[in-house]
């Protein structure tokens, strides 16, 4: 295929295409499609912490590869809450966007 042939048929690159990259990746990640995993992921973790903190309190622990306990193991899934939520919240506002663009067109 030459290069006009590319230009004028231009496709999203899959995982494990050469021409799959970094801004391939943060286009994937960032461009609307996540929108929905995020948000339940947002309120899974957030019910999570929610569980531990009224049934264990300080002394909740996760048994695992690593084991975590106490103020590390709240202070890691709020880490993990607030990643979720910064996704969520890009992609919504993403797909927002390129949903009212294809509306005005």
């Amino acid at each position: 295929m030459s290069a006009d042939q590319e230009n004028k048929n231009p496709r999203k690159p899959q995982l494990g295409d050469p021409d799959y990259d970094l801004r391939s990746f943060g286009n994937e990640l960032t461009g609307g499609g996540l929108r929905w995993v995020a948000t339940i992921l947002v309120l899974a973790t957030l019910g999570f912490i929610i569980y531990l903190a009224t049934n264990y309190g300080w002394a909740a622990s996760v048994q695992g590869p690593l084991p975590i306990q106490g103020g590390g193991l709240y202070t890691v899934l709020c880490i993990v809450l607030l990643i979720w939520v910064g996704l969520g919240i890009v992609n919504w506002r993403n797909w927002s966007r390129s949903h009212h663009q294809n509306d005005e067109t």
